[in-house]
């Protein structure tokens, strides 16, 4: 009865330890091979004219309307940029004229800036640290290849420079989400937006670099 007893116990020890062992062996494997995520590329400085939609307003009765706007954005970082409405509609309104042109957002280091130049307006206020502020309806940069991401070639109707050398109707980096939405970057490792749907469309854009490839 004793070796019977014996060799049981013995049984229960080998399993209770392959079971330890084997939690052991993943705990090891999980540590070993960390999730990580993706490297958000910086961007280069650049300079860039792209339409994006406006305010939108109704007269009297009439359904609403949303206007497009253009504007320029001079980007030199993350924490260094302005962007200003260059071409709007003129809004006829019950106290006369009403324009955009000349609103502009900036971002000064930690300050940031909006100017509203038909009323001649300025709001200030101090961005925190690690707050990051988005251009509009721009997407922040994105990682195109370290995303793992399905894209395609496409064409565009946007001017893109690397330094001197220009492209019209460039071809670029097409991402369409299950959604449907559609993301198109510049053909460059560092996920430069081109357009976002309709909302947000780029007409040129120069990059004060060279092309950084993106690995395929």
């Amino acid at each position: 009865m004793a070796s019977s007893q014996t060799l049981k116990l013995g049984l229960v020890l080998l399993i209770v330890i392959g079971v330890a062992v084997s939690a052991m062996v993943v705990a090891m494997s999980v540590r070993a091979e960390p999730p990580t995520a993706p490297t958000i590329p910086t961007w280069p400085s650049f300079t860039m004219l792209y339409e994006t939609n406006g305010i939108t307003y109704s007269r009297g009765g009439s359904p609403a309307v949303t206007t497009r706007e253009v504007h320029r954005l001079d980007y030199q970082s993350a924490t260094q940029w302005i962007d200003t409405v260059v071409e709007v509609p003129t809004i006829e309104t019950p106290v006369g004229s009403d324009s955009r042109v000349g609103y502009y957002t900036q971002l000064n280091g930690n300050s940031y800036t909006e100017y509203n130049a038909a009323g001649e307006s300025t709001f200030s206020d101090t961005v925190e640290e690690d707050t990051t502020l988005l251009v509009g309806t721009m997407p922040p940069p994105f990682p195109i290849k370290e995303s793992g991401i399905t894209t395609t070639a496409t064409t565009t109707s946007s001017k893109v420079c690397f330094q001197e050398e220009c492209t019209e109707n460039t071809a670029g980096v097409l991402y369409t989400k299950d959604s449907g939405s559609e993301f198109v970057f510049v053909d460059d490792a560092r996920g430069i937006p081109l357009r976002v749907n309709d909302t947000f469309i780029v007409r040129e854009i120069t990059i004060d670099d060279t092309k950084e490839e993106i690995v395929r």
